[in-house]
């Protein structure tokens, strides 16, 4: 579930830099995308530790209006993208404050907010 949200995540930034010609925008984004990758790989290595397989994400379709670039479709998308942010950091909160909890999950997801919280 973390890893695919971070992958989603991923995936709106890419759409967002594709389409942005603000350089401090690019700066910023460009940014926000290394932690989410980083994220990924965090959450796979994990996940890899404790003998899971990761989860194929299938590419979800967007809406049409979605994909034309425009800078009302990108305010969108980067309140989505915040609002989404603040729920998943307040999830990974919630989660390493679980009592009884493997001490290398609650590291990795006090690292995931610490990256989190400055986007």
């Amino acid at each position: 579930m973390y890893r695919e949200a971070e992958v989603r995540g991923a995936e709106l930034l890419q759409r967002l830099l594709r389409n942005c010609d603000e350089p401090s925008m690019v700066i910023r984004l460009t940014g926000q995308l290394a932690d989410e990758t980083r994220h990924i790989q965090l959450l796979t290595d994990l996940l890899d530790e404790f003998g899971g397989i990761p989860r194929v994400i299938r590419k979800k379709v967007l809406p049409p209006r979605c994909s034309n670039g425009s800078s009302t479709i990108a305010l969108e998308t980067l309140a989505y993208l915040y609002a989404t942010e603040a729920r998943l950091q307040q999830r990974y909160r919630e989660h390493a404050a679980q009592r009884g909890e493997d001490s290398r999950i609650v590291n990795m997801l006090r690292a995931l907010v610490a990256d989190e919280e400055w986007h």
